[in-house]
């Protein structure tokens, strides 16, 4: 726990861990080196015996990373532990977050880094406790803005540069009080997520890769041991949307938006992240839907719960429901489209999803949503 498009965005879009909203890929500099044949990855970013866990691209939820999460990251065990360059490449912008106020971090420093190895890949490593001091000095003399979150008071601050580095090169520190490891987002230009809508995401999460595909043999097998996922592929993708079926990223018909604003109009189902075969996750940020996210089992006949994917276009009401849930959720997808999901209570202890399927409606109270 992802190229600037204007200061501000980006410094609030770090601290809120959210997807880098900056200027397409092919409007990125182009001053690097091609991409060599091989890995562009030759040094893990912390030592090998630091390495907790891995997590892989893809994850969402709700009411936070609705949209497919489009950076993995690292735990580490311990604090302080010593970040390095995973290649050679350079660096092109630096940002320090400041918790001027805050209920649970007050004080704290939280730092991302932007890293280019080579021509069209980008890297992005959110949650860097400390920078080494010679990025330090860069950063200090940056621009610094300050807004306020429900719970926080944030000083931000970015500056960017061209610093080259070389792999295995000491940037800094991860691992602190508050952030048990980094976030590890990396960006392709040549690689283009399927989307029903593309305009709904930012470029990075368009070009969303997997970071730990950048190396190879021993190398990414101690990465990819780590992922704690019963499923292909291995690290996960943000390319859910399978058109024409229910599964995918949707918005709210009334109040459209981009990722790059506001996730509460945005719903994702989907295969659940951790073990996608055999359970999928309704993320549901609109608050008449709850504002939650919801883990069912997949099913491949009837209308409960059955899977994303093979509900199709014909208007049938399906049915989807937790027994960790106060509430039941009829789903259906019209000949036009458009998805109309609806939050229905439980009566007395009895649940919809065991009620009549003939009986099953959506009303003038569904949430109607569109890719």
């Amino acid at each position: 726990m992802r190229a600037v498009r204007t200061a501000i965005a980006i410094l609030v879009l770090a601290a809120a861990c959210q997807p880098n909203a900056g200027p397409p890929p092919s409007e990125r500099p182009s001053e690097d080196p091609a991409c060599p044949a091989g890995p562009v990855f030759t040094a893990l970013p912390v030592p090998a015996e630091q390495v907790d866990q891995v997590f892989g691209i893809g994850t969402f939820g709700a009411p936070g990373h609705v949209i497919p999460n489009e950076h993995g990251g690292i735990w580490v065990t311990g604090q302080g532990v010593p970040f390095m360059a995973p290649g050679a490449g350079r660096i092109t912008t630096l940002r320090r977050t400041k918790y001027v106020a805050s209920t649970f971090r007050p004080g704290e420093l939280d730092h991302a880094i932007s890293f280019r190895p080579c021509a069209g890949q980008e890297s992005v490593f959110g949650h860097v406790t400390a920078l080494s001091p010679d990025l330090d000095a860069l950063v200090t003399g940056g621009e610094c803005h300050t807004y306020s979150t429900d719970m926080e008071t944030v000083e931000a601050c970015v500056v960017r540069v061209s610093v080259p580095v070389t792999a295995g090169q000491v940037l800094g520190k991860v691992g602190g009080e508050s952030a048990r490891g980094f976030d590890w987002g990396h960006h392709v230009d040549a690689h283009v997520n399927h989307f029903a809508n593309p305009a709904r995401v930012t470029p990075d999460t368009l070009h969303a890769a997997c970071p730990y595909d950048g190396y190879e043999g021993a190398l990414r097998d101690t990465l990819f041991s780590k992922i704690q996922r019963d499923g292909e592929p291995r690290c996960g993708t943000v390319a859910l949307d399978v058109d024409g079926t229910a599964q995918g990223l949707w918005v709210d018909k009334s109040a459209q938006g981009t990722q790059a604003g506001d996730e509460r109009a945005f719903v994702t189902l989907g295969p659940q992240y951790d073990t996608p075969d055999v359970k999928q996750r309704l993320a549901l940020a609109p608050s008449s839907l709850g504002g939650m996210q919801v883990d069912v089992p997949i099913a491949h006949s009837g209308r409960i719960n059955r899977a994303f994917a093979e509900v199709t276009a014909d208007g049938a009401v399906h049915c989807y429901g937790s027994e960790y849930v106060d509430a039941d959720f009829f789903l259906a997808l019209l000949p036009n489209g458009a998805l109309h999901v609806e939050r229905v209570a439980r009566a007395s202890g009895t649940a919809p999803c065991l009620g009549d399927p003939s009986a099953w409606s959506v009303s003038a109270s569904a949430v109607v949503l569109v890719r």
